[in-house]
Protein backbone atom coordinates (compact mmCIF):
# COMPACT_ATOMS: atom_id res chain seq x y z
CA UNK A 1 0.00 0.00 0.00
CA UNK A 2 1.58 3.06 -0.83
CA UNK A 3 1.72 6.28 1.84
CA UNK A 4 -0.72 8.14 0.43
CA UNK A 5 -3.37 4.90 0.45
CA UNK A 6 -2.04 4.27 4.02
CA UNK A 7 -2.81 8.02 4.99
CA UNK A 8 -6.73 8.24 3.75
CA UNK A 9 -7.20 4.29 5.29
CA UNK A 10 -6.43 5.95 8.65
CA UNK A 11 -8.34 8.73 7.97
CA UNK A 12 -10.88 6.64 7.22
CA UNK A 13 -10.53 3.96 10.61
CA UNK A 14 -10.71 7.87 12.18
CA UNK A 15 -13.67 8.65 10.26
CA UNK A 16 -15.65 5.20 11.56
CA UNK A 17 -14.82 5.73 15.18
CA UNK A 18 -16.21 10.03 14.67
CA UNK A 19 -19.54 8.15 12.80
CA UNK A 20 -20.05 5.79 15.57
CA UNK A 21 -23.30 5.57 16.64
CA UNK A 22 -24.63 8.15 14.06
CA UNK A 23 -26.97 6.43 11.79
CA UNK A 24 -27.00 9.68 9.60
CA UNK A 25 -23.02 9.43 9.42
CA UNK A 26 -23.35 5.95 8.45
CA UNK A 27 -25.26 6.70 5.50
CA UNK A 28 -23.20 9.67 4.52
CA UNK A 29 -20.17 7.78 4.28
CA UNK A 30 -21.52 5.03 2.54
CA UNK A 31 -22.68 7.20 0.27
CA UNK A 32 -19.85 9.42 -0.49
CA UNK A 33 -18.28 5.69 -1.20
CA UNK A 34 -20.82 4.82 -3.52
CA UNK A 35 -20.36 7.85 -5.66
CA UNK A 36 -16.40 7.51 -5.56
CA UNK A 37 -16.85 4.03 -6.84
CA UNK A 38 -18.92 5.24 -9.65
CA UNK A 39 -17.33 8.37 -10.72
CA UNK A 40 -13.48 7.98 -10.45
CA UNK A 41 -11.17 5.92 -12.76
CA UNK A 42 -10.12 2.56 -11.55
CA UNK A 43 -6.50 3.25 -11.70
CA UNK A 44 -7.44 5.81 -8.66
CA UNK A 45 -9.65 3.26 -7.00
CA UNK A 46 -6.70 1.16 -6.89
CA UNK A 47 -5.15 3.37 -4.38
CA UNK A 48 -8.36 3.60 -1.99
CA UNK A 49 -9.29 -0.34 -2.17
CA UNK A 50 -8.02 -1.07 1.26
CA UNK A 51 -10.52 2.07 2.52
CA UNK A 52 -13.38 0.29 0.94
CA UNK A 53 -12.76 -3.08 2.34
CA UNK A 54 -12.14 -2.07 5.93
CA UNK A 55 -15.12 0.19 5.58
CA UNK A 56 -17.51 -2.42 4.37
CA UNK A 57 -15.96 -4.75 7.17
CA UNK A 58 -17.60 -2.27 9.18
CA UNK A 59 -20.59 -2.24 7.77
CA UNK A 60 -20.58 -6.21 7.81
CA UNK A 61 -20.27 -5.57 12.02
CA UNK A 62 -23.22 -3.31 11.79
CA UNK A 63 -25.43 -4.01 8.38
CA UNK A 64 -28.38 -2.22 9.79
CA UNK A 65 -26.22 0.83 10.60
CA UNK A 66 -27.53 2.00 6.66
CA UNK A 67 -31.04 1.72 4.85
CA UNK A 68 -31.14 -2.03 2.35
CA UNK A 69 -30.86 0.37 -0.74
CA UNK A 70 -27.23 2.45 0.45
CA UNK A 71 -25.90 -1.46 1.20
CA UNK A 72 -26.78 -3.18 -1.30
CA UNK A 73 -25.33 -0.49 -3.86
CA UNK A 74 -22.36 -0.36 -1.39
CA UNK A 75 -21.45 -3.92 -1.87
CA UNK A 76 -22.88 -3.97 -5.66
CA UNK A 77 -19.94 -1.23 -5.99
CA UNK A 78 -17.00 -3.16 -4.09
CA UNK A 79 -18.53 -6.55 -5.89
CA UNK A 80 -17.41 -4.92 -9.39
CA UNK A 81 -13.99 -3.32 -7.94
CA UNK A 82 -13.52 -6.55 -6.78
CA UNK A 83 -13.94 -7.85 -10.32
CA UNK A 84 -11.51 -5.58 -11.56
CA UNK A 85 -9.01 -5.38 -9.09
CA UNK A 86 -8.79 -8.71 -7.21
CA UNK A 87 -10.66 -10.62 -4.72
CA UNK A 88 -10.23 -8.99 -1.07
CA UNK A 89 -8.24 -11.38 1.73
CA UNK A 90 -11.73 -12.42 4.27
CA UNK A 91 -14.39 -10.88 3.17
CA UNK A 92 -16.70 -13.77 3.73
CA UNK A 93 -18.54 -11.48 6.15
CA UNK A 94 -19.80 -9.74 3.06
CA UNK A 95 -22.13 -12.77 2.82
CA UNK A 96 -22.99 -12.69 6.35
CA UNK A 97 -23.70 -8.84 6.84
CA UNK A 98 -26.07 -8.92 3.80
CA UNK A 99 -27.82 -12.43 4.62
CA UNK A 100 -28.46 -10.74 8.19
CA UNK A 101 -29.51 -7.97 6.72
CA UNK A 102 -32.38 -9.67 4.35
CA UNK A 103 -33.18 -11.10 7.71
CA UNK A 104 -33.42 -8.12 9.57
CA UNK A 105 -35.39 -6.17 6.41
CA UNK A 106 -37.85 -9.78 6.15
CA UNK A 107 -38.74 -9.00 10.04
CA UNK A 108 -40.03 -5.83 9.64
CA UNK A 109 -41.33 -6.72 5.96
CA UNK A 110 -38.67 -4.59 4.11
CA UNK A 111 -37.61 -4.65 0.85
CA UNK A 112 -34.93 -7.03 -0.01
CA UNK A 113 -34.65 -7.58 -3.77
CA UNK A 114 -31.65 -5.24 -4.04
CA UNK A 115 -30.05 -6.91 -1.12
CA UNK A 116 -30.21 -10.08 -2.72
CA UNK A 117 -28.84 -8.84 -6.11
CA UNK A 118 -25.74 -7.58 -4.47
CA UNK A 119 -25.33 -10.85 -2.89
CA UNK A 120 -26.15 -12.38 -6.50
CA UNK A 121 -23.29 -9.91 -7.15
CA UNK A 122 -20.87 -10.21 -4.67
CA UNK A 123 -21.10 -14.40 -5.35
CA UNK A 124 -19.85 -13.74 -8.71
CA UNK A 125 -16.86 -12.71 -7.69
CA UNK A 126 -15.85 -15.85 -5.96
CA UNK A 127 -17.59 -18.58 -8.76
CA UNK A 128 -19.08 -17.53 -11.78
CA UNK A 129 -21.94 -20.30 -11.76
CA UNK A 130 -22.72 -21.63 -8.31
CA UNK A 131 -26.19 -22.86 -6.76
CA UNK A 132 -25.84 -19.92 -4.31
CA UNK A 133 -25.76 -17.44 -6.63
CA UNK A 134 -28.83 -18.72 -8.73
CA UNK A 135 -30.76 -19.18 -5.30
CA UNK A 136 -30.12 -15.37 -4.62
CA UNK A 137 -31.01 -14.02 -8.46
CA UNK A 138 -33.92 -16.45 -7.85
CA UNK A 139 -34.96 -14.39 -4.42
CA UNK A 140 -34.36 -11.46 -5.74
CA UNK A 141 -37.49 -11.84 -8.69
CA UNK A 142 -39.54 -13.62 -5.98
CA UNK A 143 -39.22 -11.12 -3.67
CA UNK A 144 -39.94 -8.10 -5.67
CA UNK A 145 -43.75 -6.95 -6.79
CA UNK A 146 -43.98 -7.47 -10.41
CA UNK A 147 -43.96 -4.46 -12.73
CA UNK A 148 -41.52 -2.56 -10.01
CA UNK A 149 -37.97 -1.13 -10.49
CA UNK A 150 -36.96 -3.95 -8.26
CA UNK A 151 -38.68 -6.50 -10.17
CA UNK A 152 -37.02 -5.40 -12.86
CA UNK A 153 -33.63 -5.05 -12.34
CA UNK A 154 -34.12 -8.35 -10.69
CA UNK A 155 -35.36 -9.99 -13.84
CA UNK A 156 -32.47 -8.28 -16.09
CA UNK A 157 -29.91 -9.61 -13.99
CA UNK A 158 -31.88 -13.21 -14.20
CA UNK A 159 -31.74 -12.93 -17.78
CA UNK A 160 -28.33 -11.65 -17.92
CA UNK A 161 -27.03 -14.87 -15.66
CA UNK A 162 -28.77 -17.32 -17.64
CA UNK A 163 -27.37 -16.22 -20.98
CA UNK A 164 -24.21 -16.22 -19.17
CA UNK A 165 -24.09 -20.07 -18.14
CA UNK A 166 -25.58 -20.59 -21.63
CA UNK A 167 -29.35 -21.44 -20.77
CA UNK A 168 -30.25 -19.58 -23.68
CA UNK A 169 -34.01 -20.78 -24.22
CA UNK A 170 -34.87 -19.86 -20.60
CA UNK A 171 -32.81 -16.06 -20.93
CA UNK A 172 -35.57 -15.80 -24.01
CA UNK A 173 -38.53 -16.97 -22.01
CA UNK A 174 -37.50 -14.36 -18.77
CA UNK A 175 -36.86 -11.93 -21.78
CA UNK A 176 -40.59 -12.16 -22.64
CA UNK A 177 -41.68 -12.48 -19.62
CA UNK A 178 -39.98 -9.03 -18.64
CA UNK A 179 -41.21 -7.18 -21.50
CA UNK A 180 -44.62 -8.42 -20.92
CA UNK A 181 -45.27 -5.88 -18.18
CA UNK A 182 -44.41 -2.62 -20.92
CA UNK A 183 -47.33 -0.67 -20.09
CA UNK A 184 -48.22 -2.06 -16.98
CA UNK A 185 -46.56 0.07 -14.80
CA UNK A 186 -43.22 -1.13 -16.24
CA UNK A 187 -40.73 1.87 -16.96
CA UNK A 188 -40.50 1.76 -20.30
CA UNK A 189 -36.79 1.92 -20.27
CA UNK A 190 -36.49 -1.55 -19.25
CA UNK A 191 -37.75 -2.76 -22.71
CA UNK A 192 -34.27 -1.61 -23.74
CA UNK A 193 -32.24 -4.15 -21.41
CA UNK A 194 -34.67 -6.86 -22.42
CA UNK A 195 -34.18 -6.62 -25.52
CA UNK A 196 -30.13 -6.80 -25.82
CA UNK A 197 -30.19 -9.82 -23.39
CA UNK A 198 -32.42 -11.70 -25.43
CA UNK A 199 -30.48 -10.55 -29.13
CA UNK A 200 -27.38 -11.83 -26.96
CA UNK A 201 -28.93 -14.89 -25.77
CA UNK A 202 -29.96 -15.34 -29.70
CA UNK A 203 -26.80 -14.51 -31.02
CA UNK A 204 -24.59 -16.54 -28.14
CA UNK A 205 -25.95 -19.84 -29.51
CA UNK A 206 -26.21 -18.86 -32.93
CA UNK A 207 -29.82 -19.44 -32.84
CA UNK A 208 -31.50 -16.46 -35.02
CA UNK A 209 -29.20 -13.68 -36.30
CA UNK A 210 -31.54 -11.97 -38.20
CA UNK A 211 -33.82 -11.85 -35.08
CA UNK A 212 -31.09 -10.77 -33.07
CA UNK A 213 -30.40 -7.99 -35.30
CA UNK A 214 -33.66 -7.14 -35.34
CA UNK A 215 -34.11 -6.73 -31.68
CA UNK A 216 -30.59 -4.74 -31.19
CA UNK A 217 -32.17 -2.77 -33.47
CA UNK A 218 -34.56 -2.03 -31.84
CA UNK A 219 -32.55 -1.50 -28.78
CA UNK A 220 -30.23 1.26 -29.91
CA UNK A 221 -33.40 3.30 -30.31
CA UNK A 222 -33.41 3.62 -26.57
CA UNK A 223 -30.04 5.61 -27.00
CA UNK A 224 -31.54 9.27 -26.32
CA UNK A 225 -32.01 8.07 -22.60
CA UNK A 226 -28.55 6.80 -22.14
CA UNK A 227 -26.77 10.38 -20.93
CA UNK A 228 -29.55 10.32 -17.95
CA UNK A 229 -29.69 6.75 -17.18
CA UNK A 230 -26.31 4.82 -16.75
CA UNK A 231 -28.72 1.35 -16.87
CA UNK A 232 -29.72 2.67 -20.34
CA UNK A 233 -26.01 3.76 -21.26
CA UNK A 234 -24.71 -0.08 -20.60
CA UNK A 235 -27.56 -1.70 -22.69
CA UNK A 236 -26.82 0.33 -25.23
CA UNK A 237 -23.11 -0.68 -25.47
CA UNK A 238 -23.88 -3.93 -25.46
CA UNK A 239 -26.10 -4.21 -27.76
CA UNK A 240 -23.58 -1.75 -29.87
CA UNK A 241 -21.29 -4.09 -29.12
CA UNK A 242 -23.11 -7.72 -30.60
CA UNK A 243 -24.52 -5.72 -33.58
CA UNK A 244 -20.35 -5.55 -34.42
CA UNK A 245 -20.69 -9.11 -33.81
CA UNK A 246 -23.23 -10.03 -36.20
CA UNK A 247 -21.39 -7.46 -38.55
CA UNK A 248 -18.13 -9.89 -38.15
CA UNK A 249 -20.24 -13.05 -38.93
CA UNK A 250 -21.48 -11.58 -41.96
CA UNK A 251 -17.83 -10.38 -43.27
CA UNK A 252 -18.70 -6.35 -42.94
CA UNK A 253 -15.73 -5.24 -41.59
CA UNK A 254 -16.47 -1.69 -41.53
CA UNK A 255 -19.68 -1.38 -40.43
CA UNK A 256 -18.40 -4.15 -37.26
CA UNK A 257 -15.73 -1.10 -36.80
CA UNK A 258 -17.97 1.74 -36.40
CA UNK A 259 -20.20 0.11 -34.11
CA UNK A 260 -17.52 -1.13 -31.44
CA UNK A 261 -16.79 2.27 -31.69
CA UNK A 262 -20.16 3.81 -30.89
CA UNK A 263 -20.19 1.00 -28.01
CA UNK A 264 -17.37 2.66 -26.42
CA UNK A 265 -19.13 6.03 -26.65
CA UNK A 266 -22.01 4.55 -24.41
CA UNK A 267 -19.65 2.44 -22.41
CA UNK A 268 -17.32 5.58 -21.38
CA UNK A 269 -21.08 6.81 -19.43
CA UNK A 270 -20.95 3.68 -17.24
CA UNK A 271 -18.53 3.41 -14.25
CA UNK A 272 -15.55 2.03 -15.69
CA UNK A 273 -15.13 -1.65 -15.72
CA UNK A 274 -11.49 -2.78 -16.67
CA UNK A 275 -12.77 -6.21 -18.72
CA UNK A 276 -15.36 -4.09 -20.65
CA UNK A 277 -12.49 -2.53 -21.78
CA UNK A 278 -10.46 -5.47 -22.51
CA UNK A 279 -12.85 -6.89 -24.80
CA UNK A 280 -13.11 -3.39 -26.49
CA UNK A 281 -10.14 -3.43 -27.61
CA UNK A 282 -9.80 -7.32 -28.30
CA UNK A 283 -13.12 -6.74 -30.34
CA UNK A 284 -11.67 -3.51 -32.32
CA UNK A 285 -8.69 -5.42 -33.57
CA UNK A 286 -10.48 -8.13 -35.32
CA UNK A 287 -12.24 -5.83 -38.62
CA UNK A 288 -8.46 -4.08 -38.33
CA UNK A 289 -6.93 -7.62 -38.66
CA UNK A 290 -9.68 -8.68 -41.19
CA UNK A 291 -8.40 -5.35 -43.50
CA UNK A 292 -4.58 -6.32 -43.06
CA UNK A 293 -3.97 -3.36 -40.72
CA UNK A 294 -1.52 -5.44 -38.43
CA UNK A 295 0.04 -3.04 -36.77
CA UNK A 296 -2.87 -1.30 -35.59
CA UNK A 297 -4.90 -4.98 -34.79
CA UNK A 298 -1.40 -5.81 -32.54
CA UNK A 299 -1.91 -2.19 -31.18
CA UNK A 300 -5.29 -2.87 -29.69
CA UNK A 301 -4.54 -6.36 -29.11
CA UNK A 302 -1.35 -5.35 -26.92
CA UNK A 303 -3.90 -3.10 -24.71
CA UNK A 304 -6.47 -5.72 -24.38
CA UNK A 305 -3.36 -8.25 -22.80
CA UNK A 306 -2.59 -5.92 -20.62
CA UNK A 307 -5.75 -4.73 -19.49
CA UNK A 308 -7.08 -8.53 -19.33
CA UNK A 309 -4.01 -9.04 -16.71
CA UNK A 310 -4.69 -6.08 -14.52
CA UNK A 311 -7.97 -6.91 -14.36
CA UNK A 312 -8.69 -9.82 -11.61
CA UNK A 313 -11.32 -11.63 -13.52
CA UNK A 314 -9.07 -13.04 -16.17
CA UNK A 315 -10.68 -16.02 -17.20
CA UNK A 316 -12.80 -14.93 -20.55
CA UNK A 317 -11.23 -11.67 -21.37
CA UNK A 318 -7.06 -13.53 -21.52
CA UNK A 319 -7.86 -16.25 -22.82
CA UNK A 320 -10.19 -14.34 -26.36
CA UNK A 321 -6.95 -12.23 -26.35
CA UNK A 322 -4.97 -15.31 -26.45
CA UNK A 323 -7.29 -16.58 -29.49
CA UNK A 324 -7.24 -12.86 -31.48
CA UNK A 325 -2.81 -13.23 -31.68
CA UNK A 326 -3.53 -16.75 -33.05
CA UNK A 327 -5.85 -15.13 -35.69
CA UNK A 328 -3.72 -12.35 -36.02
CA UNK A 329 -0.56 -14.75 -36.88
CA UNK A 330 -2.27 -17.01 -39.04
CA UNK A 331 -3.81 -13.99 -40.88
CA UNK A 332 -0.16 -12.67 -41.18
CA UNK A 333 0.69 -16.64 -42.89
CA UNK A 334 2.18 -18.16 -40.01
CA UNK A 335 -0.09 -20.76 -39.95
CA UNK A 336 2.38 -22.86 -37.68
CA UNK A 337 2.93 -20.71 -34.78
CA UNK A 338 -0.52 -19.65 -34.99
CA UNK A 339 -1.79 -23.33 -34.52
CA UNK A 340 0.42 -23.33 -31.67
CA UNK A 341 -1.01 -20.47 -30.34
CA UNK A 342 -4.74 -22.37 -30.53
CA UNK A 343 -3.34 -24.91 -28.68
CA UNK A 344 -1.95 -22.77 -25.43
CA UNK A 345 -5.73 -21.05 -25.56
CA UNK A 346 -7.26 -24.67 -25.48
CA UNK A 347 -5.70 -25.82 -22.75
CA UNK A 348 -5.75 -22.09 -20.79
CA UNK A 349 -9.62 -22.65 -21.37
CA UNK A 350 -9.40 -26.53 -20.06
CA UNK A 351 -7.60 -25.24 -16.80
CA UNK A 352 -10.60 -22.66 -16.46
CA UNK A 353 -13.60 -24.68 -17.66
CA UNK A 354 -14.29 -22.30 -20.27
CA UNK A 355 -15.99 -24.47 -22.35
CA UNK A 356 -17.25 -21.85 -24.82
CA UNK A 357 -14.00 -20.93 -25.12
CA UNK A 358 -12.49 -24.68 -26.20
CA UNK A 359 -15.46 -24.85 -28.69
CA UNK A 360 -13.86 -21.09 -29.96
CA UNK A 361 -10.34 -22.86 -29.66
CA UNK A 362 -11.31 -25.84 -31.68
CA UNK A 363 -13.44 -24.52 -34.44
CA UNK A 364 -10.34 -22.10 -34.50
CA UNK A 365 -7.91 -25.19 -34.62
CA UNK A 366 -9.96 -27.02 -37.29
CA UNK A 367 -10.07 -23.83 -39.65
CA UNK A 368 -6.29 -23.84 -39.41
CA UNK A 369 -5.64 -27.84 -40.02
CA UNK A 370 -7.55 -27.82 -42.70
CA UNK A 371 -6.18 -24.73 -44.47
CA UNK A 372 -2.87 -26.59 -43.48
CA UNK A 373 -4.29 -29.97 -45.62
CA UNK A 374 -3.74 -31.57 -42.18
CA UNK A 375 -7.33 -33.50 -43.10
CA UNK A 376 -6.77 -36.23 -40.22
CA UNK A 377 -6.32 -33.60 -37.84
CA UNK A 378 -8.57 -31.94 -38.81
CA UNK A 379 -11.00 -34.52 -38.57
CA UNK A 380 -10.37 -35.80 -34.88
CA UNK A 381 -10.49 -32.03 -33.88
CA UNK A 382 -14.15 -32.56 -35.27
CA UNK A 383 -14.21 -35.21 -32.84
CA UNK A 384 -13.48 -33.55 -29.77
CA UNK A 385 -15.80 -31.21 -30.31
CA UNK A 386 -18.47 -33.30 -29.54
CA UNK A 387 -17.43 -33.83 -26.04
CA UNK A 388 -16.93 -30.69 -25.35
CA UNK A 389 -20.46 -29.55 -26.62
CA UNK A 390 -21.55 -32.52 -24.15
CA UNK A 391 -20.09 -30.78 -20.83
CA UNK A 392 -20.41 -27.57 -21.83
CA UNK A 393 -23.50 -26.00 -23.98
CA UNK A 394 -25.33 -29.06 -24.22
CA UNK A 395 -25.74 -29.58 -20.46
CA UNK A 396 -27.77 -26.50 -20.55
CA UNK A 397 -29.24 -26.63 -24.28
CA UNK A 398 -30.30 -29.51 -26.28
CA UNK A 399 -28.94 -30.53 -29.46
CA UNK A 400 -32.36 -29.27 -31.53
CA UNK A 401 -31.39 -25.38 -30.17
CA UNK A 402 -27.76 -25.50 -31.28
CA UNK A 403 -27.66 -27.49 -34.31
CA UNK A 404 -27.14 -24.48 -36.52
CA UNK A 405 -24.59 -23.08 -34.27
CA UNK A 406 -21.47 -25.09 -35.26
CA UNK A 407 -21.29 -24.72 -38.36
CA UNK A 408 -21.52 -20.65 -37.57
CA UNK A 409 -18.58 -21.13 -35.89
CA UNK A 410 -16.71 -22.26 -38.23
CA UNK A 411 -17.93 -19.99 -40.54
CA UNK A 412 -16.75 -17.23 -38.75
CA UNK A 413 -13.15 -18.95 -38.20
CA UNK A 414 -12.68 -19.57 -41.88
CA UNK A 415 -13.83 -15.28 -42.59
CA UNK A 416 -11.48 -14.60 -39.70
CA UNK A 417 -8.58 -16.14 -41.04
CA UNK A 418 -8.78 -14.95 -45.39
CA UNK A 419 -10.52 -11.46 -46.04
CA UNK A 420 -11.43 -7.86 -46.56
CA UNK A 421 -15.09 -6.65 -45.18
CA UNK A 422 -17.16 -4.62 -46.59
CA UNK A 423 -18.93 -1.58 -45.58
CA UNK A 424 -22.18 -2.06 -44.79
CA UNK A 425 -25.34 -0.37 -42.90
CA UNK A 426 -26.20 1.81 -39.90
CA UNK A 427 -28.74 1.43 -37.49
CA UNK A 428 -31.75 3.79 -37.98
CA UNK A 429 -31.80 7.12 -35.78
CA UNK A 430 -28.08 6.72 -34.88
CA UNK A 431 -25.70 9.37 -36.88
CA UNK A 432 -22.91 10.51 -34.79
CA UNK A 433 -19.39 10.38 -36.51
CA UNK A 434 -17.39 7.30 -35.84
CA UNK A 435 -14.08 5.57 -36.11
CA UNK A 436 -11.37 3.52 -34.76
CA UNK A 437 -9.91 5.28 -31.44
CA UNK A 438 -6.34 4.93 -33.05
CA UNK A 439 -4.23 7.19 -35.58
CA UNK A 440 -5.06 5.38 -38.44
CA UNK A 441 -8.67 6.26 -38.02
CA UNK A 442 -8.78 9.56 -35.78
CA UNK A 443 -7.93 11.74 -38.99
CA UNK A 444 -10.93 13.31 -40.55
CA UNK A 445 -12.73 11.68 -43.22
Amino acid sequence: MTPDARAELDEWQCGVRAVAGDPEGWERQTTFRITQARTRPMADLGEEYAAFVYWMRRLAASPTNVSPDVLSAFVAELGRLASNLGQPARMDDVETALREAIAAQSAVGGPVSGLYLALASYLGTRAFETRERSRAIAAAVASAEPGTDDWGRAMIAKCEYEVSISRYTTAVRTAHDLRAWLGRGLDPHFECGALTHEATALFTSFQDLAEAERLLRRAVTFAPAATDDVRVARWIATAFHYLGRIAEVRGRDEECLRYYVRGQKYQELCPEEIEASAFLHLRLSEPLANAHLYELASDHLRQAERLAQVGANRSSAAVQVEVGYAVLTAKQGRLAEAQRRGREALRHCRRIKFRRGELLCLGFLFTIQVKRRHYLRSALTLLRIVPTLLTGELRHNSILKLRGGIPVLFRLAFRRLARRGSQGESPPGVSEPVGCPCPQHARPR
